[in-house]
């Protein structure tokens, strides 16, 4: 799952929705993610992000436009999730599901 997120040539992008934590409340996300681990999300307010994956020390990180991050993949119940918990605390919490 890690690999297709990252370097997947099977996978070109992988699409995802789910939610962001901001300073107005929450709001609906869609991210985008590359086979060479770019991204670029946006949110319902119009908000917009763009930055790469990458594993660092066998654990995955990103590095955005705005700060960089902790990300955690997950699947449970045929969904696969993928939480992103910024290092800067001005940054909130991100939530997606994996479309299918």
């Amino acid at each position: 799952m890690l690999y297709c997120l990252l370097r997947c040539s099977q996978c070109p992008r992988l699409s995802w929705r789910g939610w962001v934590t901001a300073e107005m409340g929450d709001e609906r996300a869609t991210m985008i993610v590359q086979a060479d681990g770019t991204y670029q999300a946006s949110t319902t307010r119009g908000s917009t992000s763009e930055g790469r994956f990458y594993l660092q020390d066998g654990k995955l990180r990103y590095r955005s436009s705005r700060t960089t991050a902790t990300a955690r993949l997950s699947e449970d119940k045929g969904k696969t999730t993928l939480t992103v918990m910024p290092e800067d605390s001005t940054y909130g919490r991100a939530d997606y599901e994996r479309v299918k």
